[in-house]
């Protein structure tokens, strides 16, 4: 086991060849325990590319494997019966530098190897894109739904919040009387002003509509407020259809018209 080198197809240590003694020792394979220092243990076995394989304490890498400059050129032992003679560079004992990792591997099947890059995973990467996308949306929501209630908010602050949108519709003046919120348009008819349409909020956020002068039925707009406001959309809502019916006449049908004067 010590004397078989672990890379897959290597014959070091099984064929005998290796192993003959007439050899020049500089061309004799060499074998090469695993470093002991974590991170070049890991590039090695990273380099080995045998997927699932563990190095043991008997496992071993040949010299076939590394780079000529992966070992030491000029020999520093200090036995000189152990040198060659300074013309000859190589050496009796072959020595890998600290940082020598194992670079050369040849017909190593790709089914082994635990570097083969992995395939895309489309429908996963699709399905997180679009998972993504919906939490954002639902964050989005969420912010907007929290900005946008109003239902635990007094008649003043409802004024200056409005005030702020910039969705609301045009031509509308507001004030607070008597504990009401106003909202309402004026018209000039011979020099003297008219309110042509309003929508009143009291202090339980319950609406009172009128056109024309006349009370329009909660029926009329039960689409957008049931009850009471709860968010500032609401509003904002109401008050475009009231401004329709205001300066459009022939938005009013005829539903419109028979509510209104029965409710007259």
């Amino acid at each position: 086991m010590p004397n078989k080198c672990v890379a897959f197809g290597c014959k070091t240590g099984y064929d005998k060849q290796d192993s003959r003694s007439d050899e020049v020792p500089g061309d004799k394979p060499t074998l090469h325990s695993f470093p002991k220092d974590e991170t070049l243990f890991a590039k090695w076995v990273k380099a080995i590319s045998r997927k699932d394989f563990v190095p043991s304490q008997y496992s071993r890498v040949c010299s076939k494997h590394f780079l000529p400059s992966d070992f030491v050129e000029v020999s520093e032992d200090s036995n000189m019966t152990r040198n060659k003679p300074k013309t000859d560079k190589k050496l009796l004992n072959r020595y890998l530098k600290k940082d020598a990792v194992p670079s050369i591997f040849d017909n190593v099947p790709s089914y082994l190897t635990g570097n083969s890059t992995t395939p895309r995973t489309t429908k996963a990467t699709a399905f997180s894109r679009r998972q993504r996308q919906a939490d954002e949306l639902e964050s989005l929501s969420a912010s907007f739904q929290a900005h946008d209630d109003i239902s635990v908010m007094t008649v003043h602050e409802i004024e200056q919040r409005l005030s702020t949108e910039s969705t609301r519709p045009t031509g509308f003046m507001t004030s607070v009387y008597n504990g009401v919120l106003l909202t309402y348009m004026i018209c000039l008819e011979d020099g003297v002003p008219r309110i042509s349409a309003s929508v009143t909020i009291n202090d339980d956020l319950t609406v009172c509509v009128s056109v024309d002068g006349q009370r329009i039925p909660s029926s009329q707009y039960s689409d957008i407020v049931n009850s009471s406001l709860r968010t500032m959309s609401q509003f904002i809502n109401l008050m475009a259809r009231v401004k329709s019916w205001a300066e459009e006449p022939l938005s009013r049908d005829a539903e419109f018209l028979i509510q209104t004067a029965v409710n007259s």
